[in-house]
């Protein structure tokens, strides 16, 4: 792997608030964003301009709440914040599904709109371009894209998404979530090797039957 040319300035803050004994989110998140800078891989980052407040993603928060026309639904209190990666390679073309991205609860709560979604959603499909190269650092997204939802519904241990994009083209998922062992790998802060979420993938109309998905905080 090529060294890297310079640390952002604000992962370097965060890293030192974090050294500093800065415990909570901050810790939490300073400890991802390094993961991610090492891997040289970066997700979508949020470009909405909405404030969320940012609560520690191991807190569980009570969530009841869908869009006034019913698109999107939230209903639970778990934290589920992380990348769900399926262990069959899956593809449409050049185009392979690297997760589906869940946000912490506080993105729920405020991101309930599709106006609210610009380039980021707490539900969303992510697929790698292997014709291009991945990101060699935190700075932009590399070979990576959301699929953004049309749909979705994330209640108890249930999960829907419909999503559209013209490259892979119609996206539907459902699913169930294996909540004790999302929340035991939340609260310890790793990825796992077993099965967290398992179901049916269909991509322009193709399905995959019985998906098993790993849990990973923070690639």
């Amino acid at each position: 792997m090529a060294k890297k040319e310079h640390v952002p300035a604000i992962l370097v803050l965060f890293l030192v608030m974090g050294g500093l004994g800065a415990l909570g989110s901050v810790g939490v998140i300073a400890i991802r964003m390094w993961r991610s800078y090492e891997r040289g891989e970066t997700l979508p980052i949020r470009e909405s301009s909405t404030s969320a407040s940012v609560t520690d993603p191991t807190t569980p928060l009570d969530v009841k709440l869908a869009s006034a026309d019913g698109a999107f639904r939230r209903e639970g209190a778990e934290q589920l914040y992380g990348y769900y990666v399926p262990k069959t390679d899956i593809r449409q073309g050049q185009y392979k599904l690297a997760d589906i991205a869940l946000g912490a609860q506080d993105d729920f709560a405020t991101y309930t709109a599709s106006g609210d979604m610009a380039g980021w959603a707490p539900v969303m499909a992510v697929f790698a371009d292997t014709a291009r190269p991945p990101a060699p650092s935190m700075e932009g997204t590399g070979n990576r894209f959301p699929v953004l939802p049309s749909r979705y519904s994330v209640v108890g241990d249930t999960i829907t998404f419909s999503g559209h994009d013209e490259k892979v083209g119609n996206i539907e998922f459902s699913g169930k979530l294996d909540l004790v062992k999302i929340g035991h790998y939340i609260a310890l802060n790793e990825g796992s090797s077993e099965p967290v979420m398992t179901g049916d993938l269909t991509i322009n109309g193709k399905v995959y039957p019985k998906v098993d998905f790993t849990y990973d905080p923070g690639d």
